[in-house]
């Protein structure tokens, strides 16, 4: 049945994005770098906890007023504005609200950021601005 090829193929997917997405912020905190989650929706909680990583992250940022200051369901991480991710030096930003990918990504290049920018869906994607 083709239903099961696309269910096998989203579940493949799903398990590389996973590997790398952790495999990319254990080699992060092995440099030492903070590690922060960008969006506080319930779907970048839900993508959160589907990769395994809600308890490796150090806090999330949004760009929601209404958002920052609360915590996320679970792991009870600390959101903050996303300014805050420039009070720390070369960090690693995970982009969970990756539908808003290339939006994000060129706010924090106009903002100058300098870190690692990784975007787990699609497809894994990963960059770093020096």
């Amino acid at each position: 049945h083709p239903e099961n090829n696309q269910w096998r193929y989203a579940t493949e997917l799903l398990e590389r994005t996973r590997a790398d997405v952790r495999a990319s912020i254990a080699e992060a905190r092995a440099c030492g770098r903070v590690v922060i989650g960008y969006g506080a929706s319930h779907s970048t909680t839900t993508l959160s906890y589907s990769l395994g990583i809600e308890s490796l992250l150090d806090f999330i940022v949004d760009d929601n007023t209404t958002k920052q200051t609360l915590f996320s369901p679970g792991a009870a991480l600390p959101v903050k504005d996303s300014r805050a991710i420039h009070d720390y030096q070369s960090p690693f930003l995970i982009i969970l609200s990756w539908q808003h990918g290339p939006k994000i990504l060129s706010s924090l290049k106009s903002r100058g950021f300098k870190g690692i920018v990784a975007i787990p869906l699609p497809q894994f994607f990963i960059e770093e601005f020096a």
